[in-house]
């Protein structure tokens, strides 16, 4: 998902820090009236690409989803770079 990080610092505040073995990333989640969540992060100091990473749950992984996750964090000029391949249609 392209987002940019200052939209969403000004929007939703700093990002949580999570490390793994691979990196120290930035993380926002966010969860829908119903229980569902997701995550937007991305690697902090050397990012690949501009964009986030976008993680959510399994009633939440389809092709219909991703318009609503894309609006979700209320930042209009996010828009999706690319779905999984295993991403229902």
């Amino acid at each position: 998902m392209q987002v940019d990080l200052m939209a969403l610092y000004r929007r939703w505040g700093r990002p949580d820090i999570g490390v793994d073995s691979l990196a120290e990333w930035l993380c926002f989640a966010f969860a829908f009236p119903s229980g569902e969540k997701f995550t937007l992060q991305r690697e902090a100091y050397n990012p690949p690409t501009p964009g986030f990473l976008l993680s959510v749950t399994s009633t939440l992984f389809s092709a219909e989803a991703a318009g609503q996750l894309i609006k979700a964090p209320d930042i209009s000029e996010a828009y999706a770079i690319e779905l999984s391949s295993e991403v229902e249609n």
